[in-house]
């Protein structure tokens, strides 16, 4: 069975750390918290933010978290002592970042095949949170996704016209995995060629939102794969399911009303 390229998922998974690490989105971090298995004991402000993720029970089974990723403004700002002044200054407090991937155990009628990201960064008031996603909104449109998916055929970005939270970008990138045709004898593949054992080509769609709620900005990533013949709104409403559920906890564990957390 044919399956997405490994290549694509290290991309699309680098491009949405690209997008949130850039715009203060606390995915690239060297803390590392893992749950019941991990060495280190999470703060109270960690635990509330992490607790506002996408749980295991929420996700298809068959994929697993790979870890909470904390980061804060100094994780982000390095040596920067004017970047950390900038991430003080819009109130930015903590980052957290869990990547679900997909194991052995994924059943095959599960269109999750290159796994769920889940991000989120607090901020003290709203204002900064909205200014934080519209520096990663701008990000995410002025990058050129097309030519990170060069394993796809017939690529296209397109917007999905439904807000998520308080304000958001919801893109969508489409395309059809290659199927490379090898024939027997030849050592140089032939695309051209036709060959029985190549399976009809499959619609990959990458999900992207970014959204604020409140005081948290966030992001939900979902590579998925369908039958070609698929609607273009495909698993859209279990996407903006998942979404909703960060959304509606960011709501209620960071209420814009409440004191700062300390």
């Amino acid at each position: 069975m044919r399956q997405i390229p490994t290549r694509l998922l290290t991309l699309t998974v680098l491009a949405a750390l690209l997008i949130a690490a850039a715009c203060n989105g606390g995915d690239d971090d060297d803390t590392e918290v893992t749950g019941e298995t991990g060495s280190a004991t999470p703060t109270t402000l960690e635990a509330q933010l992490a607790g506002i993720l996408l749980q295991d029970d929420e996700i298809p089974e068959g994929l697993q978290g790979s870890g909470l990723a904390f980061s804060t403004n100094e994780d982000l700002a390095g040596p920067s002592q004017e970047e950390l002044a900038r991430l003080t200054a819009l109130g930015r407090q903590l980052g957290v970042d869990l990547t679900f991937i997909p194991t052995e155990q994924l059943p095959e009628n599960v269109p999750v095949r290159g796994g769920i990201q889940n991000s989120a960064s607090l901020y003290t008031n709203p204002n900064g949170a909205s200014e934080s996603y519209r520096l990663t909104e701008q990000e995410a449109r002025t990058t050129d996704w097309k030519t990170l998916y060069d394993d796809l055929t017939d690529i296209n970005v397109n917007e999905v016209d439904i807000t998520v939270g308080d304000e958001s970008y919801w893109f969508r990138i489409t395309g059809f995995d290659e199927c490379t045709i090898e024939p027997v004898g030849s050592s140089t593949p032939n695309p051209a060629l036709p060959s029985p054992t190549c399976p009809p080509a499959k619609l990959v769609v990458d999900d992207y939102i970014l959204f604020r709620s409140g005081r948290v900005r966030s992001l939900v990533k979902v590579l998925s794969a369908h039958p070609g013949d698929s609607p273009p709104d495909i698993y859209q409403e279990q996407v903006l399911e998942w979404a909703n559920i960060v959304v509606q906890r960011a709501l209620e564990t960071f209420p814009v009303t409440s004191s700062p957390a300390p």
